[in-house]
């Protein structure tokens, strides 16, 4: 299974499979399930324009992350570790894309918290990606959005396909993203 969005500038976003199966594994499905969260890792296949994007990792909670039924606060160095090492072994290729958090609701929707805090990324993470990427896995459904750094805007992405994946394209490494 792939999840597959249309970007505003028209690029392709791929959830692959791996990734995908990983962020349903953590829907709050359970009436005491905390929300959890964690990075996106993957590639800008710099085919375009428009750029399309694969997510093809993710963390997951770690022990040093704060969590509640209703938030989820990634505060655990071993985020950050896990981008270094996979940019150290893709050559290069592999960096952060945004994050990834569940809501306890069949068709998520950001919260204001969540928007607040997006912004906020926009404004301290050095994005070479052209926009961060922010999912949030529902009981349900799974929505994603895109945020552009140079206006601080928060657009939905649309689904567009949930099974077909991005055919290979010819790609070059972009600049790590840091302070995620």
């Amino acid at each position: 299974m792939h999840f597959l969005f249309r970007t505003r500038a028209g690029g392709r976003l791929k959830i692959d499979e791996d990734a995908l199966r990983r962020l349903l594994s953590f829907a709050q499905h359970a009436p005491d399930s905390p929300e959890s969260g964690g990075l996106l890792l993957g590639r800008v296949l710099l085919n375009g324009p428009p750029e399309d994007v694969v997510v093809d990792e993710i963390t997951t909670p770690l022990p040093g992350d704060r969590a509640t039924r209703f938030t989820f606060d990634r505060e655990d160095p071993g985020h950050q570790q896990a981008v270094n090492d996979a940019w150290e072994k893709s050559g290069g290729t592999c960096t952060a894309l945004g994050h990834w958090h569940t809501h306890a609701e069949p068709d998520p929707t950001p919260s204001d918290v969540d928007e607040e805090g997006w912004r906020a990324d926009l404004q301290r993470w050095k994005v070479t990606t052209g926009a961060l990427l922010f999912i949030i896995v529902g009981t349900q459904e799974v929505r994603a959005w895109e945020g552009h750094p140079e206006d601080l805007s928060i657009e939905e992405v649309e689904l567009i396909d949930r099974t077909r994946a991005l055919r290979p394209r010819p790609f070059r490494a972009v600049s790590q993203a840091s302070n995620p």
